[in-house]
């Protein structure tokens, strides 16, 4: 009985649990330097609910933008889906960047499935690798074409003269889901743990 334990107890430790939270967004997170953090995930996996507000610019003044920074501990696959109580008029875009706070993994403006306004936006990411990533939270015409990084103006990159700030104005809920692969040595300790059951059992 002793020999399942200890195994049991390290299953444990090493797969982790899976866990569910609710954050609220704060402000000042315009910047993936501010970014508000949304946790750290291993396996096998776990989900955030992030109550937030993007609020609009104007002549001059950029619209907000909201950033959020995670990690994963596994190679991971990322589910995300932006949800809005104000879908009649809410239109956000969304991106998954990369740990140095650049690099754009993904990206979504319209089409998130079942999710009530086709301007709200979903996005999904498979065989992201361990580390550090962000994601974006911005109002419509903000990335522009080609797609750049959110600055809370209309029509991306960098603001000209007479630039105007995104005027999307809406509450939202940002769900986070993240299901983490287990490392082939976490796998062995599970079958391990399984040949300890069944050898106590006879």
């Amino acid at each position: 009985m002793k020999s399942f334990v200890l195994s049991a107890a390290a299953i444990a430790a090493c797969a982790g649990f899976a866990h569910a939270s609710l954050i609220v967004e704060t402000e000042s997170n315009n910047t993936a330097a501010t970014a508000n953090n949304i946790g750290s995930f291993g396996v096998p996996g776990g989900s955030v609910l992030v109550d937030g507000t993007i609020t609009p610019g104007g002549l001059g003044i950029a619209g907000d933008v909201d950033w959020f920074r995670f990690t994963v501990g596994g190679t991971a696959t990322v589910v995300t889906s932006v949800f809005s109580l104000d879908n009649n008029r809410a239109d956000s875009e969304l991106w998954l960047v990369a740990g140095n706070g650049t690099t754009i993994l993904a990206y979504n403006d319209d089409g998130n499935p079942g999710g009530g306004s086709g301007g709200m936006s979903s996005l999904i990411r498979l065989n992201l690798a361990p580390g550090n990533y962000y994601l974006a939270l911005s109002g419509f015409n903000d990335g522009g074409i080609p797609n750049n990084l959110p600055d809370g103006f209309n029509g991306g990159g960098m603001p000209g003269p007479g630039a105007e700030g995104h005027g999307e104005n809406f509450t939202y809920k940002l769900l986070v889901g993240f299901n983490i692969v287990p490392t082939p040595g976490a796998i062995a300790l599970f079958g391990i743990g399984g040949m300890m059951a069944a050898r106590r059992r006879r």
